[in-house]
């Protein structure tokens, strides 16, 4: 048996949102994977268990790995230029419109600037997200088949819209809700190990009748139906800005909170899918002797990709 067959222990420090206010932390304890959901946390390895292989992270902690419910995959070249924009979510929307141009007129562009908006999700805390793929239809299944080649889960939207287009776009509820039914069959029908398809709309730029379609079509097919956010989510980072109060909460947010909201626990109770990180904290050079929560509190406030030095997703190693 090995860990590519989706039974293993992890054994380190482990640490988990048991609840908004409560966090478990333990030490030297055992995270058992049983074919990519968890087993529980124990302080030995039960018998059951004993011939499985051991991953040790040593020093290093284990916690579940983040979710990001409102990435946008068209703001990957504008990277480290969205403050300049800050306060005015309108002025995101002449980059947004000339980008989707530019990803639906040059393939070569559209994966490189796909694949330079995944890096950054792959080397990060990140083990699921919400994407954006924007409003070209192409474009959209291209980034659902890019996101799932990279270990990572979660759902690529395809943003309908109808109004605010040139006539000659031909945007209109009937074709923009045609659209919508070609996306989710070919994401489909691609078989994407981890990745769905979701529908996604532009608020202020959606009629009354499209919006209407819509919400009939998520409840027929089964899909989620969400607000496109114009956010680089986290963007490799381990805290968005401004949003949370205090660590406790951030954490228990991007893992148990965003989880939930797709049908992921964001913890390792048994039965919850076995997403984890392995967190270093080696490059933080302190003198006191911290606590596992103080550990991954200065990991989330000062860590970057370097903190991330090893990622599970449903049980399967990532890196």
């Amino acid at each position: 048996m090995t860990v590519d067959d989706g039974r293993f222990i992890l054994h380190g420090g482990v640490l988990y949102m048991e609840s908004e206010t409560e966090l478990f932390e333990k030490e030297d304890a055992y995270l058992i994977c049983d074919n990519g959901v968890s087993a529980g946390v124990y302080d030995e390895i039960p018998e059951e268990f004993r011939e499985w292989p051991l991953v040790e992270a040593w020093e290093n902690l284990i916690v579940p790995g983040f979710v990001d419910l409102r990435a946008n995959a068209l703001l990957a070249n504008f990277r480290g230029l969205t403050g300049l924009l800050k306060g005015s979510r309108s002025a995101f929307e002449p980059f947004v419109l000339e980008e989707e141009e530019k990803i639906a007129s040059d393939r070569e562009y559209a994966e490189r600037s796909f694949d330079a908006f995944l890096e950054t999700a792959f080397i990060g805390p990140l083990t699921r997200l919400v994407v954006s793929g924007g409003s070209d239809l192409p474009a959209a299944v291209l980034l659902a088949g890019m996101l799932d080649e990279t270990g990572l889960g979660g759902y690529v939207g395809y943003a309908v819209c109808d109004l605010g287009y040139p006539p000659d776009k031909g945007r209109t509820p009937e074709s923009e809700l045609k659209n919508a039914e070609r996306f989710l069959r070919r994401v489909r029908r691609r078989r994407l190990a981890n990745t769905k398809p979701c529908l996604m709309y532009r608020e202020e730029k959606i009629s009354e009748a499209l919006f209407s379609g819509l919400e009939a079509l998520s409840e027929k097919e089964g899909v989620p139906l969400l607000k496109e956010e114009r956010s680089m989510g986290l963007s490799g980072r381990f805290l968005p800005e401004n949003e949370y109060p205090d660590p406790l909460a951030a954490f228990y947010g991007l893992t148990v909170g965003a989880g939930k909201r797709i049908g992921c626990a964001g913890n390792f109770e048994p039965g919850a899918a076995f997403d984890a990180l392995i967190l270093s904290d080696a490059n933080l050079d302190t003198m006191r002797e911290l606590t596992l929560r103080e550990r991954l509190f200065r990991v989330m406030q000062l860590g970057d990709d370097r903190s991330v030095v090893g990622k599970f997703v449903e049980g399967w190693k990532v890196f």
